[in-house]
């Protein structure tokens, strides 16, 4: 039976010479996997972070999946557990500006494991932004059901961040330092909560900031400044309808205040 020889590879003959048509073995499913995951996930980083566009970031992930916002890559009490839903609306508040156009992302450090009908998948971010660097960790869970997969658990943390040229090192040193000031806040019988606040939020004490800051608009209703702060923690604890809530508070209480535009 006569092969033929694509058009691309006559006219490669024609210009260097001939050419051995060589039969390749099959690919690996591992390797077409790894590719497969691989090209989603860097696109979904890139058409998030470079154009925060939420539905192509979003397209990877199973829509019963949750992701945890974490310190460390191992479970502490200061995670926070989002469901897809609300992911999708913290990104979406968060993405309202239109990026700048001088980010820059980079993509390292891809890891693939296997367990059963599952692969794991280990990565780190760096994005350059217009006055700083950040980047994190990130680790996948995926279910793999033949040629296609879906993200159903996805755990993000910070390591490093620079801002207005100081840099943070988000190691264990540093988690020890922040939680001891924190701590001491705490213990200090004259610390206001706008210090607590800041203090809780610099080492990443959301889950308890969030609890303390509900009590706090309880005893101060009349304060706009404590239901801004409110608004804040809620958003990054995934609460979206306590944000709006917050907001219209701190808004009547203060119509003139300010708001950063995830919160507006």
């Amino acid at each position: 039976m006569k092969r033929w020889l694509p058009l691309s590879a006559v006219l490669f003959c024609g210009l260097f010479g001939p050419v051995e048509v060589a039969h390749s073995e099959p690919v690996s499913e591992e390797f077409n996997l790894e590719r497969h995951l691989k090209r989603s996930l860097k696109e979904s980083i890139r058409e998030g972070l470079l154009h925060h566009n939420l539905r192509e970031h979003l397209r990877p992930y199973d829509k019963k999946g949750v992701f945890v916002i974490g310190r460390e890559s191992t479970t502490d009490a200061h995670d926070i557990t989002l469901t897809y839903r609300q992911r999708e609306s913290y990104l979406r508040r968060r993405w309202r500006a239109t990026p700048s156009g001088q980010e820059a992302v980079f993509i390292r450090q891809f890891k693939l494991t296997h367990d059963g009908d599952h692969a794991f998948v280990d990565l780190e971010t760096t994005l350059h932004f217009f006055g700083g660097v950040r980047t994190e960790r990130t680790r996948h869970k995926v279910r793999v059901d033949g040629r296609s997969s879906r993200v159903i658990h996805t755990r993000i943390w910070p390591t490093h961040e620079t801002l207005s040229g100081l840099t943070t090192v988000y190691n264990e040193a540093h988690w020890d330092s922040v939680d001891e000031a924190a701590f001491k806040l705490i213990l200090s019988p004259n610390t206001s909560w706008q210090m607590l606040f800041q203090t809780m939020l610099t080492a990443h004490w959301y889950p308890l900031l969030f609890e303390y800051l509900k009590d706090t608009s309880a005893a101060r209703p009349k304060d706009p400044e404590v239901w801004k702060a409110l608004a804040a923690i809620a958003y990054l604890c995934g609460d979206m309808q306590l944000v709006k809530r917050a907001i219209k508070k701190a808004r009547r209480l203060n119509p003139e205040i300010t708001l950063p535009m995830a919160l507006k």
